[in-house]
């Protein structure tokens, strides 16, 4: 089951339950942390936000992805 949750990262993980429900929630902190990254041109952004982010259980599968909007 696909869900898009903008939560803080160790907020996500209660959607998991055991790996028997919500298995894809996307990983919405990251994108934002990225771009931060790049400007600031410091890996620190992307480091401290994958640090806070919990183990997920099997089978379930955290994407991380960036969204590029242009318009």
């Amino acid at each position: 089951m696909l869900a898009e949750a903008n939560q803080w990262p160790e907020d996500v993980r209660e959607y998991f339950g055991d790996g028997d429900e919500c298995t894809w929630p996307s990983h919405f902190p990251l994108m934002p942390r990225i771009y931060m990254a790049i400007a600031q041109a410091d890996r620190y952004p992307i480091v401290e936000i994958m640090q806070q982010t919990p183990d997920i259980p099997t089978p379930a599968s955290g994407p991380s992805f960036c969204a590029i909007t242009t318009n």
